[in-house]
């Protein structure tokens, strides 16, 4: 996934979490907000210790970037998304953990096919 994709300051965070729209399941909550600027869409990830030591969030993270960057090519312009992981997303399969975010997106209206 590019830097310029990703989504890293904490206001760009709160943006996304007060004026969005979730939606989720029992591993993933996906908030996602029409940016009005347009441009890429933006991605970030928010990962609690409560899931794990750093090594098992950090392995997470860099599943999740693989997943979306394997599914960018579907994903619409202009929006910002955050990804909020779960207890338990530690023991998924890539193919579940893949599974799970594109129904997530296709919920949100966010990825076309």
């Amino acid at each position: 996934m590019r830097r310029e994709v990703r989504l890293k300051k904490d206001q760009d965070f709160a943006k996304v979490y007060r004026s969005g729209k979730s939606t989720g399941n029992k591993y993933l909550v996906l908030y996602y907000l029409l940016k009005d600027s347009g441009g890429p869409t933006q991605v970030g990830f928010s990962i609690s210790k409560k899931v794990g030591k750093a090594v098992v969030r950090n392995r997470l993270k860099r599943r999740l970037r693989e997943i979306i960057s394997s599914l960018h090519i579907n994903i619409k312009d202009g929006y910002m998304l955050v990804f909020v992981v779960r207890q338990g997303t530690d023991r998924l399969e890539y193919k579940r953990l893949k599974e799970l975010t594109s129904d997530l997106l296709k919920k949100g209206a966010i990825i076309e096919g």
